[in-house]
């Protein structure tokens, strides 16, 4: 499962870094002082930067989880190492911390698939719906202010009604053009007026098309031969119904696999995914304390970042009803501590329903104006 990988000094320059990264399709891993520092990748390079022959790549290299050499083996480790953030791949290292190798999201899927963990369900009763489009001739503006309106990260792209593609917020960081033929790469913040130009510009591989009929594992496999980490559910006649991604199937196999509830957290940035262990225990030991007394499932948390205060909206369902709760603080240290605080009192007020006889009984909570 392990790749060989790009590995360039913690002083070198980002241009030289994309270079490869347009080549290889992959991430670059950066070292300093021969000990794993961080990588970058299309999709967490940092927006702001004004030259890339100029940034170095200590200043714009992502710190994302490593995975030891002795945990590969622990398919489960990999895909949690994953959630965590937005990752085509991670650094694998040794106990020195030295790189040897990187991981891609295709890599867990075909390992996936080469243990059979994949779960015999047709792509219809999986895909995410519903399939949101947008023409490729529209802007970039008029794309992210859809996904704003309605509170997604990614749209299907098509051409009169002919899908070409698909376009998420990760995207935009990167600006591809290819002039008679020759592909190059340009930081979006060297553009002038980026929301001007058209969604087409960012349809970088051809996208994979699934039959709405078909299982799931060879959605997954379609997606592993192709090297991509999403795939569109299609009717017979290829008219878009939704969509699949290898981090959805992660989080279906962890669910089915584990032997505790699973719990999801997404947003956080570069500078806080140190937290993701810590706050994940923290929501993971108030759910254990309510696991006998009723089913919770598919918890998740969306964190957003503002100019002063982080934002969290965490989902769940109770009992097979949607829990929403809603929080912010000024650290994501104490803004899962009041996400905790505000899950146990909730569960504890749908326990105390539970045990007076009304478990089937629609539980009744304040649900927030803001979903996941």
């Amino acid at each position: 499962m392990i790749k060989e990988a790009v590995i360039l000094e913690s002083n070198e320059r980002l241009s030289k870094a994309l270079n490869y990264i347009l080549k290889e399709g992959t991430a670059v891993i950066v070292v300093k002082k021969g000990k794993y520092f961080g990588i970058v990748d299309d999709r967490n390079i940092r927006l702001g930067i004004k030259n890339a022959k100029d940034a170095k790549l200590e200043k714009v290299a992502v710190r994302a989880p490593k995975i030891f050499e002795d945990e590969v083996k622990d398919i489960g480790i990999v895909m949690r190492r994953f959630l965590a953030g937005h990752f085509k791949a991670l650094p694998v290292v040794n106990v020195y911390l030295k790189p040897i190798g990187i991981i891609t999201r295709s890599d867990v899927l075909r390992e996936l698939l080469n243990r059979g963990l994949i779960p015999k369900i047709s792509v219809n009763a999986f895909m995410a719906t519903p399939p949101y489009t947008i023409e490729e001739d529209e802007t970039v503006g008029r794309a992210k202010k859809l996904m704003k309106e309605l509170g997604v990260h990614r749209l299907i792209v098509v051409n009169k009604g002919r899908i070409t593609g698909v376009i998420s917020t990760l995207d935009f960081t990167l600006f591809m053009e290819k002039p008679n033929s020759r592909q190059s790469m340009q930081l979006i913040s060297d553009v002038k007026r980026p929301d001007q130009l058209k969604v087409k510009q960012f349809l970088r591989y051809p996208p994979v098309l699934i039959n709405q009929y078909e299982m799931l594992s060879y959605a997954a496999r379609e997606m592993a031969d192709n090297n991509v980490s999403y795939a569109i559910v299609v009717d017979d006649r290829k008219r878009p119904l939704g969509l699949i991604s290898a981090v959805d199937i992660f989080k279906l196999v962890l669910r089915i696999e584990a032997k505790e509830p699973e719990v999801f957290i997404n947003g956080l940035g570069v500078d806080d995914v140190y937290f993701y262990e810590e706050a994940k225990s923290l929501l993971l030991s108030v759910v254990k304390k309510f696991t006998k007394s009723f089913d919770i499932e598919h918890l998740s948390v969306y964190v957003k970042k503002g100019k002063s205060v982080y934002t969290a909206n965490l989902s769940c369902d109770v009992e097979h009803v949607p829990l929403h709760i809603r929080e912010e603080a000024y650290n994501v240290e104490e803004l899962f501590k009041k996400l905790a605080s505000s899950l146990d009192k909730n569960l504890r007020k749908i326990k105390s329903k539970v045990s007076k006889g009304i478990r089937k009984a629609r539980i009744e909570l304040i649900e927030e104006e803001e979903y996941l």
